[in-house]
């Protein structure tokens, strides 16, 4: 009887795998291009999502910067005119850093200490978080918890026993949590009511530092004041209990010495004359000629002399005319006596003849508003062409941040998204992975005998199952290229029609190629998740069952 000889199976290299892998893909060119496509949709899909996100949020965290000293100036110009109110205070106590500029002054005219301010900011602190839990909810979930109540008024409104044991009641129906549970919350406006002294107290402080500044306004607006700057209205704005560092004041005095002389030149689009003018200058109908199309004009290298020029003319002409305003009412005071005493008829006759009313745009050119506003436009080219920059950029941030907040107003979950968009993210990889592992099964079914011809020649079941799960990680890569690419492209242009040029200019190219290394490898982690099952079955294959079949 003849032996048989039986030797240990021989095991290839990783080499020789991938040439395997690469000739396989090659034979199987049209379905292997099937399964990079689905797999570059779902990636292109992802990295648009996310590329979207990531450039939305470094938009706004830029806007946030250049806006914020204009805002910081808006913020002073309020504050010295009016006094607080509550929802202001709220606001300003739960940002209020320990030791900051806000809380020395809430510390001085509250007559509080540190413990009281900080308890008082730890309500105030849950007052927003409760807040933002009635803003989300819909008007049909408000209404039976709180009715109408809006702010503040809510806490005033379940203050009353019976009406708080209704919103218990109410609130078992309602399918998003209250924060900390109904207990939590009946505690909080406990709390709440006692610390109404507390804050009456910072309030009624700010109004009486209002009161004592009143006179330094006067006549004039805030704004106004705040341009005059000076170490004299720091020194008083110290005095009241203000705290302003020399760079913040110093800040708060150039945005308010902008914001005066764009006041200055604005306002002359009221005056007829100069709003024909601008019209005929910019091409544009009339009416359409507003403060927009004037700064527009004033940004061109020439609109400064333009607008200094035109100024001059139209001066000249309020002062022509205002001489004969004065010859037109001594001849109506000669018509009116020579009508009366009835004499000269030859002269009263010349008289009606050549009296001619002014026009509507001419007597517009001289009341005193129209001329107060060309006298005070006494500003440089430089001064001018900078208030035109500085209004333009100012407008392009303020379309932008509400876009920006229009996006950011959503409601955000994991990684930015919000439940909607996760859905469609889980759902578009769970069809991705079927789709592969259907691609993958499919593959397995049309290889039967190569799968045996390679058992026969050796080859192990794990080497079978790294042979197909090797081919649809590279089908992975290769569709999670294309899909990073197109959908960063994708990305940054939906960025880029939304927000403008700003998204160029601070683009996040570390935070953008972390994205593009996530969605590259989460391609590759489904795409290899999605092959385990079929190279499971491809290995479990025995080689004469293979063979038979057709």
């Amino acid at each position: 009887m003849k032996q048989i000889d039986v030797k240990n199976q021989v095991r290839l290299s990783m080499s020789k795998c991938i040439e395997l892998v690469m000739s396989g893909i090659r034979f199987r060119l049209f379905r292997a291009a099937i399964t990079v496509l689905i797999i570059a949709l779902a990636a292109t899909f992802l990295m648009t999502m996310l590329g979207e996100s990531i450039l939305s949020r470094e938009v706004g965290r830029v806007i946030a910067q250049r806006t914020s000293p204009r805002r910081n100036f808006l913020f002073w110009a309020d504050r010295l005119a009016s006094p607080m109110g509550g929802p202001q205070l709220s606001e300003l106590l739960a940002e209020a850093q320990p030791g900051g500029p806000r809380w020395k002054e809430f510390l001085a005219w509250g007559g509080l200490d540190e413990q009281q301010l900080a308890s008082l900011q730890a309500l105030t602190q849950q007052q927003r978080q409760y807040m933002d839990y009635f803003d989300r909810l819909e008007p049909g979930e408000r209404r039976p918890l709180i009715e109408s109540a809006r702010g503040a008024e809510i806490f005033e409104y379940l203050r009353d026993e019976q009406q708080f044991a209704r919103f218990r009641e109410e609130l078992k129906s309602v399918p998003k949590r209250l924060p900390g549970g109904p207990d939590q919350f009946q505690a909080f406006l406990q709390e709440w009511q006692a610390s109404r002294p507390q804050r009456q107290a910072i309030l009624a402080g700010h109004a009486a530092v209002v009161e004592r500044f009143a006179p330094q306004l006067g006549e004039r607006a805030s704004r106004d004041v705040l341009a005059g700057g000076g170490a004299e209205l720091r020194g008083a704005l110290l005095e009241l209990g203000y705290e302003v560092s020399q760079a913040e004041f110093d800040a708060v005095v150039h945005e308010a010495r902008l914001a005066r002389d764009a006041a200055r030149i604005a306002p002359l689009v009221s005056v007829a004359r100069f709003k024909k003018a601008l019209a005929q200058e910019a091409g544009v109908p009339v009416q359409e000629a507003d403060s927009v199309v004037l700064s527009t004009r004033l940004a061109k290298k020439d609109g400064p002399a333009w607008l200094i020029g035109l100024v001059e003319q139209l001066r000249r002409e309020s002062a022509q005319l205002v001489e004969r305003k004065a010859q037109q009412r001594q001849t109506e005071a000669e018509i009116r006596r020579l009508r009366q005493t009835d004499e000269d008829r030859e002269r009263l006759a010349v008289l009606e003849k050549d009296l001619v009313p002014l026009r509507g745009d001419e007597e517009n050119l001289i009341v005193p508003g129209t001329r107060a506003l060309l006298t005070g436009m006494d500003l440089s080219e430089e001064r001018i062409r900078e208030v035109a920059a500085y209004e333009q950029t100012q407008r392009s941030l303020a379309g932008v941040e509400t876009k920006v907040a229009q996006t950011s107003g959503m409601e955000k979950g994991f990684l930015g998204f919000s439940a909607r968009a996760m859905w469609l993210l889980v759902v578009s990889f769970v069809v991705c992975v079927v789709g592969i592992a259907n691609a993958m099964l499919m593959s397995v079914t049309e290889r039967f005998r190569e799968i045996a011809t390679m058992k026969c020649l050796g080859a192990t079941d794990g080497f079978i199952m790294v042979n197909f799960i090797m081919e649809s990680i590279m089908q992975g890569v290769a569709g999670g290229v294309i899909g990073t690419v197109l959908g960063f492209l994708l990305g940054l242009l939906r960025a880029w029609a939304r927000y403008g040029q700003i998204v160029v200019e601070n683009f996040p190219f570390a935070e953008v190629a972390l994205v593009a290394v996530l969605a590259l490898g989460i391609s590759v982690m489904v795409s290899a998740m999605a092959a385990v099952y079929p190279a499971y079955v491809a290995a479990r294959l025995a080689p004469m069952e293979a063979m038979r079949i057709e």
